[in-house]
Order: structure tokens, then C-alpha cells, then sequence
């Protein structure tokens, strides 16, 4: 029988990795003989967890029925009747929320129409302004909102 050497090499770039290695080297390097027999016994190691680790993993892919466990009925309904609150809640907000902004739209367009009036020369009037007369959308608004909504895949929902 022919006498052959293999030899593998690794390239490792983790700085981490590569310290740790340095540091786990030294610190047993009473025990090797040189870097290449703790860098053997290192990665006998590695594939002795590895192939436990495969021991241990099931053969086949998770599946409910062997898996999960079904919470009982009383926490079910607990956290059935827990989100329907949270729903509840945030719903709640959120027509709030839609209404002031509503709101500041409608003092916005008000503002913005009020100050064209004044840029034209016009003479602004109370009751002109506190029956809404200002308080419309310019057109040019009501398109660019229509365009956002189509590019978003909504429909203007007014």
C-alpha cells in the first residue's frame, strides 16, 4: 500500500470566529502537539454534535397533529373575548382618528381656498366662511387623491 497525505483547507473569514479559535488554541495547547492536531480534534467535535444533532431531529416535517397542542376551551375564549376588545378598541380609534383628520382636511382646504381669495383681491365675507363656502377640496387635489388611491389599489371610499 502507497503512503498518501490528504489535506483540506479552510478559509475562515469571521474576525470572531477566528479569535475564539486563537484563544480556545492557546489556552489547550498543552494538550495538541501543534495547531493542526487542535484544529482536528476541533472539528472531530463538531461533527460528532452534528451528527447527534441529526440523530435527534425528526424524520419527517412538523405537523399540527404532532405538534401543537390544542389550548384549552376556557383560555380560547379568553383570548377570543381579549381580541374582540382589542378590535373593539382599535376600531374605536380609528374612527376617531379618521374623523379629526377629516377635519383638519376640511380647515386645510378652507385655509388654502381662503388664501387664493385674498392672493385674487377678493373680499372675504364671515358668513361666506362659516357657512363653508372655502371648505371644498381644489380640483386639482381631489385628482392627485384619486391618483394616489388608484396607485395604492383603493378606491376613493368618500
Amino acid at each position: 500500500m502507497q503512503n498518501f497525505t490528504v489535506t483540506q483547507t479552510v478559509r475562515l473569514y469571521n474576525p470572531s470566529l477566528i479569535a475564539e479559535l486563537a484563544r480556545q488554541h492557546e489556552d489547550e495547547a498543552h494538550i495538541y502537539r501543534n495547531r493542526n492536531e487542535f484544529m482536528t480534534r476541533i472539528i472531530e467535535l463538531g461533527l460528532e454534535a452534528n451528527a447527534k444533532n441529526k440523530a435527534r431531529a425528526p424524520k419527517e416535517p412538523f405537523s399540527k397533529e404532532k405538534t401543537a397542542k390544542e389550548p384549552p376551551a376556557d383560555e380560547t375564549d379568553e383570548l377570543t373575548d381579549l381580541l374582540l376588545k382589542i378590535h373593539d378598541n382599535l376600531s374605536e380609534r380609528l374612527t376617531i382618528m379618521l374623523a379629526k383628520l377629516a377635519l383638519q382636511q376640511k380647515l386645510l382646504c378652507a385655509l388654502y381656498n381662503i388664501a387664493l381669495a385674498l392672493n385674487n383681491g377678493e373680499t372675504l365675507f364671515s358668513e361666506k366662511i362659516e357657512s363653508g363656502f372655502y371648505d371644498d377640496a381644489p380640483h386639482r387635489f381631489e385628482e392627485i387623491l384619486a391618483d394616489i388611491m388608484e396607485m395604492l389599489g383603493l378606491t376613493d371610499r368618500k
